[in-house]
């Protein structure tokens, strides 16, 4: 399954290098792991099957906007901190656009000018918020179950990248059934 894949993989490039992909991580860092081995393998000839084309041994999803819609809850624990401090609420349009930098870059940009002083209080209350209700509305998009299955049947090995909390993480993979 999927989650036996989390918590924490390290991933081991061509010429040594390693890349350790745990709850701290970043999609960016999954990224640039992906492109530096694509690169390295593209030029190794035991890495490119019959036809061709490279053959893919790990696929790294992002999770928050990829595999899963989190927006709805993600706005639920961000309103209700904007309106903790009388700041007027935001559409789950707007918070979807500013997903994926964790919490406190999405506080960041949700409080207004000459609230910049909040920022670090007002992080730490969207965490605690967003741990309350993280799966109420959160589902996984149309069609990402049968991409998963098809790669898990293939005998592809399947991680997540997300700078997301590790344990709200593991029980939305569980929730979720992945």
């Amino acid at each position: 399954s999927l989650s036996e894949c989390l918590p924490d993989v390290e991933v081991s490039c061509h010429g040594g290098a390693k890349i350790r992909f745990g709850a701290d991580s970043r999609a960016a860092e999954a990224t640039l792991a992906v492109r530096e081995q694509a690169r390295v393998r593209s030029r190794s000839p035991d890495h490119v099957s019959k036809m061709g084309r490279r053959q893919v041994d790990l696929i790294i999803f992002d999770f928050d906007g990829v595999l899963v819609d989190t927006a709805e809850d993600i706005a639920n624990a961000a309103n209700f901190t904007l309106q903790y401090y009388g700041i007027p609420r935001v559409s789950v349009e707007v918070v979807r656009s500013h997903i994926g930098g964790g919490a406190e870059a999405l506080m960041r940009e949700l409080l207004r000018e000459g609230h910049e002083d909040l920022l670090g209080e007002a992080a730490a209350l969207f965490t605690t918020k967003y741990s309350e209700c993280y799966d109420v509305r959160t589902s996984l998009f149309a069609g990402v179950r049968e991409v998963l299955e098809h790669f898990l049947a293939a005998g592809k090995r399947m991680a997540i990248a997300t700078n997301k909390v590790e344990s709200l993480t593991n029980g939305l993979i569980r929730k979720l059934g992945l």
